[in-house]
This record gives C-alpha cells, structure tokens and sequence, in this order.
C-alpha cells in the first residue's frame, strides 16, 4: 500500500464517523426540539400560533438536518465525487446540523457558538481550504443568528447582544486555532508516513528486482504467478509461463571472464525487456535463467515470439568475442486448471531441461512431454 491509498482509506473511515456524528446529531437534535415544542405547547401562553411555532422550531430545522444528512449519504453511495469533494460535503453536513441549532434555536443563546464545532472535525482531512471555508462559513452563520436573536428577543438589552457577540466570536476563533494545530500535527503526521511509505515501497521494489539486469526476479515471478492462477480460474486470461536458459554462459565465463558473461546476461536482459514491452512480465530467476510470462497469447504466439528473442540474442555481436554464438534453450507451459504456482513453474522448468538436453537452441511446449507429466513434483 503506498501512502495515497493509505490516505484514501483514511479519509473514508473519517467520512464514515461524519455521517454516524450527522445521523446522531440530527436524532439528538429532534428529540430536543420535541421536547421543547412540548414544554412550549404546555407552559408559554405567548404562543400566537402553535402551528408556526412548530414549523420553526421543528418541521423546517429537522427537515434541513435531515436532507442534509441523507444528501451526504447518497454522495457517498454514488461514487460520482472525488474524497476531497466528500471531504467538503461530509463537514457542511456537519455544519448544516449545527447552523440550524444556532439560526432557529437562539432562545440559548450559547448555541450560537455550535457553529464553530465543525472546525474541529473537519481538520482531520488536513485540508487547509477546507477549513478556511468552514471559518468564513461560521462568521456568515454567526452574523445570521445574531440577527435572528435580536429578531426575536425585543427586550433583549444591547449590552448583553455585544457581550454575546463577543463571546461567540472568541470561542469560534479559539475553535480554529486549536483545529489549526491539528490540521498542522496532521500534515506532520502525514509527510512523515508518506516518506515513510515511499522509502518502504522503494526497499520493497529493490527486493524484487535483479540488480544486474535490472528484470524482476524469482520472488517477482512466484508473486505474478499467484496472481495470473487466480485470473485464469476467473476466465480473464490463458496464460503461458516460459524459462528462457542461456545454455553456454558456464562456457563464457570460464573463457572470456565472469565480467563478459555479466555483458552476455545484461544484453540477453535488454533483448527479453525490449520484446516483452518492458519488465512487467520478464524475469531473471537464476545465474542464466529468465522467466517471461504471456499473459492471453496462444502456444504459437508463444513460439514465434521466442524464435525472435532467440534470433535477436544470437544475431549480437560482443566485443570480446565476435565469433561467439549464445545457445538459447526454452520451455513453455501453458497453464492448467489443476496446477498450482510451484507445479506450473516445475513444468515449465521440465521442458526447459528438456530443450537444453535436446539441443543447443531449442524450444520444447511441455504438453508435448507427454511421457514426462509424472515427473512434475512439488517441493
């Protein structure tokens, strides 16, 4: 996993403890509002109409907690918006929750300051714009409830309407700063595992890679391998699996140098690369051997395209010896339903054995070893 699909996933559970804080907020909220509605209906004999009391006071802010709720599920469902945008959706649904307490609820007048509580939750995302937009938003709903209170409260002196001014404001500033400090231990947070996760990954790929001819190598394969077996049972491919040897690399090592068989190893390397399009699917799992994975062709696709790598192998010409001629052995296995990693690798390297031990440059398909099937064997 690098430190994207970490940081997705993250993100993700955090939407996820939005929506339950929504769904909770809204429920809490109701049941607030009916109880208020109740203990109004039966002690305020200043209502002038119960009916739009009740609109007020329950049915319009309800019905706002609520759609903003089931909005930020469906966006969720939906998959149509990218983590930032849900991100943004999951904490104005927050604030949405809050903002109707304060707009519609401001007989208590300290829920004027529940603005300021999507701040905090929203830093976890360690999205600056996020929450500069939030703080924009909580001075235009303070402003909003401010006005609303002043609407309804008539005998409400000055004094006490600048005094709750100034209150809401230093608690909602208070609330950024301390969603400021954990936005920045957040982005801390997350450039020390991404670098953490990059140097991971970078020691994980040097593992897997030949570090002469640069190809994957027998841990590559046995991985790639794995995961060709569990396509092929799901009918996305035919794969064949091929072991490439380079017959007379002891020779050359032993008449030109281990220095000049290196040479003969890195060029075969960028031949295999070259015609396979690439590591993807190339491999070096011992002194002379690779490996090349094919992943839909048939068995006589499989065949011409090594006749080639062959030809262009043989056809170099190295400078410490011209006349030299690489002899190229190969075995195909195709892969059968009944076969696992090591029994389809094993089969492989049976008819790679066979190639070398029928000639010098040969390339022999496995099924064709019929004699031999029982010589398979896992160990």
């Amino acid at each position: 996993m690098d430190f994207e699909d970490f940081e997705y996933s993250l993100h993700k559970r955090w939407q996820k403890q939005l929506l339950l804080i929504c769904a909770l907020g809204s429920l809490i909220v109701i049941m607030f509002e009916v109880l208020s509605l109740a203990y109004n209906f039966k002690y305020n004999t200043n209502l002038t109409s119960k009916t739009a009391f009740t609109f007020l006071t329950l049915i319009i802010p309800s019905g706002i907690n609520v759609s903003a709720t089931i909005f930020y599920v469906l966006s969720l469902r939906s998959k149509k918006f990218s983590v930032n945008v849900e991100n943004y959706i999951g904490s104005y649904a927050i604030f949405t929750i809050c903002a109707t307490v304060a707009i519609f609820h401001v007989y208590f007048k300290f829920l004027l300051v529940t603005t300021g509580l999507p701040l905090i939750l929203c830093s976890i995302f360690a999205n600056r714009k996020i929450l500069s937009s939030m703080l924009v938003s909580c001075f235009l709903m303070l402003t909003i409830s401010i006005f609303m209170l002043g609407f309804d409260n008539d005998n409400i002196k000055s004094f006490d309407i600048f005094l709750t001014i100034m209150c809401a404001i230093c608690y909602i500033m208070l609330n950024y700063f301390i969603s400021l400090t954990i936005l920045n231990i957040q982005m801390e947070r997350n450039f020390f595992e991404s670098t953490f996760m990059e140097r991971q990954n970078a020691l994980i790929r040097e593992l897997q890679i030949d570090p002469l001819t640069k190809l994957y190598n027998r841990i590559s394969l046995k991985k790639a391998s794995v995961s060709f077996i569990k396509k092929f049972q799901m009918g996305m491919m035919n794969p064949h699996l091929v072991i490439i040897d380079i017959g007379n690399l002891k020779d050359v090592n032993t008449m030109f140098g281990h220095s000049n068989g290196d040479k003969v190893l890195i060029v075969s390397a960028e031949i295999i690369k070259s015609n396979m399009g690439g590591i993807r699917r190339a491999f070096r799992i011992s002194g002379e051997r690779f490996a090349i994975m094919f992943e839909k062709e048939t068995t006589d696709q499989v065949i011409n395209k090594l006749k080639e790598i062959k030809d262009d192998i043989q056809s170099v010409k190295f400078d410490f010896a011209n006349d030299l001629k690489i002899s190229i052995n190969a075995g195909i296995a195709k892969l059968h339903s009944e076969w696992d990693e090591p029994v389809w690798f094993n089969a492989a390297q049976l008819a790679a054995c066979n190639a070398k031990a029928e000639n010098p440059s040969w390339i022999i398909d496995y099924d064709s070893i019929q004699e031999n099937v029982s010589a398979i064997s896992v160990e």
